[in-house]
């Protein structure tokens, strides 16, 4: 797509600016585009816009998903979540951070179906619905469990180590 190589064309010229000018206007008209977007979110990124970085990536991700947007995502998400810890908002980076953890086990269920209870979490999971997904609402002692199953000191030490923030 003539846009994605622009877009790449910029960022190999270190002018994640200019990607940012020419592509935010034009990305609303490019449904289905899941590359130009990964190029939006990747400049986003790279000029401290990392909270618009986080929504262009998702909407890439549920377009396709691929390990580039995957880590742009997960870097989003961090940044975004280490913003949050430094702006005294630790409950906001804690939800960041349990959404790159589940982003990053998501194959892996043992963690969930090893709690009887948590199951249905599982057989329920959220579908995707007009390439959004369902909201899931679990009672309170549900959503404690889920918690103290996801574990977040890993979580943010992989994070950390992806990104180099640490």
């Amino acid at each position: 797509d003539w846009w994605t190589e622009l877009g790449e064309s910029l960022l190999a010229q270190n002018a994640p600016d200019k990607v940012v000018a020419q592509l935010t206007p034009i990305v609303p008209k490019l449904q289905g585009d899941a590359p130009v977007r990964v190029v939006l979110g990747a400049a986003q990124l790279a000029t401290d816009q990392p909270e618009l970085a986080v929504k262009t990536l998702d909407e890439a991700e549920a377009i396709t998903t691929t390990p580039r947007s995957k880590k742009l995502l997960g870097q989003a998400l961090v940044t975004v979540a280490a913003n949050k810890l430094a702006a005294n908002d630790p409950a906001a980076a804690e939800l960041l951070l349990v959404r790159l953890q589940v982003g990053l086990v998501r194959g892996d269920r043992r963690r969930i179906t090893d709690d009887a209870d948590l199951r249905a979490v599982q057989a329920h999971a959220a579908k995707a619905v007009d390439r959004g997904a369902q909201r899931v609402d679990l009672e309170l002692e549900h959503l404690h469990r889920l918690r103290d199953l996801v574990p977040l000191a890993l979580g943010l030490g992989l994070a950390v180590r992806e990104v180099g923030l640490g």
